[in-house]
């Protein structure tokens, strides 16, 4: 706007450079309040940003008003009406990529018999004009269904600024009505209607894609309580698809891997081969943690590795993409709206899979701090370090700390983290008990009795049920089997029942990037969990005004709007927010509890020592595992399994 502005009002812009003392964004921001005065109807992308800021940040109509009248803002109707206009794009990108990827699976012969790639009609020549828009190729940006551009030029130039007269009010209040979720009949009528297109199909495949949920709870009070107007618990399903940017087409999606039938139960154990590459990776991560916090160490802190290769590195360290998909007014906990949920995915979006819906843990940054504090205490009494910021003289050898040999660094660091990895994590100890349990289950035969599992209680019992009766009656004693059953369940799946090319895409890509780069992924849900925050900021600003109307128009907006305040306030230089709420004393709190832990002398043995609250607990995390009646509960299941579609 600065060099238009220049172009073609050069004395309107020296007067407001000179006033603004050369300033370009007040310049930018003062002409927009000028040319709204100038005529009121006015379009001003200015106006429009300003909007989204009001309503993210929850303001009332009287606001939109006052400042209308300062020509600062859009009237509020004229700000609803451009989020109306902004959700009825919600979801057709997803739908153009849907149908790219049912032709590019099932290709439709032509007359001849052969493939026709190249059509000059019909639908699959609309489906090759969305693959076009799509703009499947390497270089393709990846950062919103609906790009920054075009929702400038749109509040560039579509007037949207109407008076909030009593009589335009009332015709905007004919004209609230919200449309429903798309479906891909109508949108492929639009793309028909438009002029046909001869493309030229190139041999990179389209992108496969995820759906992924997650609940939106909130609660609304209400200021005047009556009986048909009531505080609000608000629980509904919202969703997003994500391009996937591991490639799967290459794998077979026709049968599972393996039959159920004499699936070995030892391949959802625990393997020698697993533990070792966990504890590879523990000694990266404490190599990481050493060079962090205690000073001996940071001299190595270049060489530390912040990024752990794989095979698919380079595709996971690129942007993600994303398609909004709005809100569903269901509640995913309760089984009737969870079939509602997947029958809707299922129809709208049938060639894409539920993604990975795990709770985020709400205290990852208390646990980061303690397995911090607890890895660092460990090392200090391994190598006789009394506080962190001791920096024993030679304790990094000559030959290690001035060697040009970045391997050779790497390589001292790791072997001094492995040491205290085997030290005080035991996985040798862990894998050496779970091939022993297995293999005692397998030759033990089942109890004919079974033995109350609440310490102390003698009580035995022939049926399962009568036990877990008295166990509940008299203990209170209610052990939850979801966790058992989903990982055993989830360890099924990937290994026997799912086809090749599901595995290979639930393995890599359950994760989001917000503008790659390596190690800058975060989990899908993660990311679906700060969409729904941004989302609550708007849905609480309506107040008493919440619809499911209302919601439905924010949250097929809510990316387009996001996108937008990224981008505005990245032009702004207006700090953005990381996501992350780590405090700034991070550091200190965990030297706190590393001289806590270094005070109790928790990695000392000392004879007859024990907690109070967990007297006698064993060292081995597994003594008190029935091994025999798990290994029946896991035959039990997958005999339910070998009955059901998996």
């Amino acid at each position: 706007m600065g060099s238009d502005l220049q172009r073609l009002a050069p004395f309107l812009f020296s007067l407001l450079s000179t006033i603004t003392n050369q300033s370009p964004l007040q310049i930018c921001a003062a002409a927009s309040v000028l040319l709204r005065g100038r005529h009121e109807k006015l379009p001003s992308a200015f106006a429009y940003y300003i909007n989204s800021v009001l309503q993210y940040g929850g303001a009332k109509k009287a606001v939109f008003q006052r400042l209308c009248k300062l020509g600062i803002s859009t009237s509020h109707v004229s700000a609803v009406k451009k989020q109306r206009l902004l959700a009825n794009t919600c979801g057709e990108a997803l739908q153009k990529l849907k149908a790219a990827n049912e032709l590019f699976l099932n290709p439709q012969p032509n007359s001849d018999g052969d493939l026709d790639l190249n059509p000059q009609q019909g639908s699959d020549g609309d489906v090759l004009r969305c693959m076009e828009m799509l703009e499947l190729s390497e270089g393709a940006p990846s950062t919103s269904a609906v790009d920054e551009a075009s929702v400038r030029e749109d509040m560039d130039w579509l007037d949207m600024d109407i008076q909030d007269t009593e009589e335009q009010q009332s015709t905007s209040q004919q004209q609230t009505s919200e449309l429903e979720f798309q479906t891909f009949n109508a949108l492929m009528a639009a793309a028909e209607a438009s002029p046909p297109l001869s493309l030229e199909l190139t041999n990179q495949p389209p992108h496969s894609y995820s759906i992924i949920l997650d609940n939106l709870d909130f609660y609304m009070p209400t200021h005047h309580q009556a009986i048909d107007r009531s505080n609000k618990s608000i629980h509904w399903t919202h969703l997003m698809a994500v391009e996937d940017r591991v490639p799967t087409h290459h794998l077979s999606n026709e049968k599972p891997r393996l039959s159920l039938t004499g699936y070995d139960i030892k391949t959802s154990m625990p393997s020698r081969e697993s533990q070792w590459s966990m504890e590879q990776e523990f000694i990266v991560l404490g190599a990481r943690i050493l060079t962090q916090h205690l000073d001996a160490f940071k001299p190595l802190r270049n060489v530390a590795v912040h990024h752990i290769p794989h095979e698919y590195s380079e595709n996971m360290s690129k942007a993600s993409t994303h398609h909004p998909l709005g809100l569903l007014f269901k509640n995913e906990n309760e089984s009737d709206d969870l079939q509602a949920i997947l029958e809707h995915i299922q129809t709208k979006c049938s060639n894409a899979k539920k993604g990975p819906k795990v709770a985020f843990n709400a205290y990852k940054e208390f646990v980061a701090k303690e397995t911090a504090a607890l890895f660092l205490a460990a090392a200090m009494t391994i190598f006789q370090l009394k506080d962190v910021s001791e920096t024993p003289e030679g304790f990094i050898p000559d030959n290690v700390r001035d060697a040009e040999d970045m391997e050779l660094k790497r390589t001292w660091l790791h072997d001094k983290a492995a040491l205290v990895v085997k030290t005080f994590v035991n996985i040798n100890d862990t894998t050496s008990a779970v091939a022993t349990a297995v293999t005692l289950a397998e030759e033990q035969q089942p109890e004919t009795q079974l033995r109350c599992r609440m310490e102390g209680c003698s009580k035995v019992y022939k049926h399962k049920k009568s036990r877990n009766t008295h166990e509940l009656k008299y203990h209170k004693l209610q052990l939850q089997p979801d966790y058992a059953y989903s990982t055993f369940l989830l360890s099924v799946q990937l290994n026997a029942t799912l086809s090749p090319k599901l595995v290979h895409s639930i393995t890599y890509n359950r994760f989001w990037s917000s503008r790659g780069g390596k190690g800058n992924n975060i989990s899908l849900d993660l990311h679906l969990e700060h969409l729904n925050n941004f989302l609550k900021s708007f849905l609480k600003g309506l107040g008493a005004n919440l619809t499911e109307q209302s919601a439905s128009r924010i949250s097929r907006s809510i990316s387009v709007l996001k996108h937008l305040l990224d981008a505005t306030d990245a032009e702004l230089g207006v700090a953005k927010q990381s996501g992350r709420h780590h405090t700034p004393d991070q550091t200190n709190d965990i030297r706190a509890l590393v001289q806590v832990a270094l005070e109790g002398e928790l990695f000392a043995s000392h004879p007859g020592r024990e907690f109070s609250a967990f007297p006698r607990f064993d060292r081995n995390l597994l003594s008190k595992f029935n091994y025999s009646e798990y290994r029946l509960w896991m035959k039990a299941r997958l005999r339910e399994w070998r009955v059901v579609q998996m």
